[in-house]
Formats: C-alpha cells, structure tokens, sequence
C-alpha cells in the first residue's frame, strides 16, 4: 500500500466514521473500528518522521493493545520504511544496505 492509498484511505475511514455516527449499532461498530485504525495509522506516520515522545504509543498503551491490533501496527511500520527505502537515491540505499548487511553479518 502506497503512501497517497494509505491518505485516501485515511480520509476516507475519516468520512466514514463521521457518517455512521449518527447511532446505528452497525455504524457505531463501525465507526469504533476506523477510528482505531486511524489513531494506529496516525501513530505510525507520527513514529515515521520522529515526533516527540509525548505523541507516541507508551509501553502501558502497547500492553493494552490486542496482538492483532500489534501485528498490524508492526506490519504498518515495515511498509512505511520500506516505501522510504525506496524512495531514496541509490546512492543512499547502497550505503544503507552495505551498513545493515555489515551489523548482520558480524553477529553472524
């Protein structure tokens, strides 16, 4: 998932969320569940360009979190980096690479 998906998505839980909440039990679930979504995606592009620590998930507010809702923010996490690492110049990915293959290789 790109980047600008992830926004459309965004807003659009966002618009979701503000529809259903006009009381419907099936919306009212619903809406629970994008905001959740949106807060764990806010949390991860928050991580991603190194805010505060006062912005951030605590260890309190991780142990509270279910696994599923850890794996996904995991997995979240690793597409965000990912999408950056290829984004950058070559030059830049070769020296991250020969630095990342150097630390994995020496505890070998």
């Amino acid at each position: 998932m790109e980047f600008d998906e992830m926004l459309a998505q965004y807003k659009n839980s966002n618009e979701l969320s503000d529809a259903f909440v006009k009381g419907y039990r099936i919306g009212f679930r619903s809406s629970n569940w994008t905001e959740k979504r949106n807060k764990t995606l806010e949390t991860a592009l928050m991580e991603l360009i190194g805010l505060e620590k006062e912005w951030l998930l605590t260890n309190a507010a991780y142990k509270k979190r279910e696994n599923s809702d850890l794996i996904q923010i995991i997995m979240e996490q690793r597409q965000l980096m990912k999408m950056l690492f290829d984004n950058l110049v070559e030059e830049k990915k070769k020296e991250l690479s020969e630095k990342v293959e150097k630390i994995v290789w020496e505890d070998a």
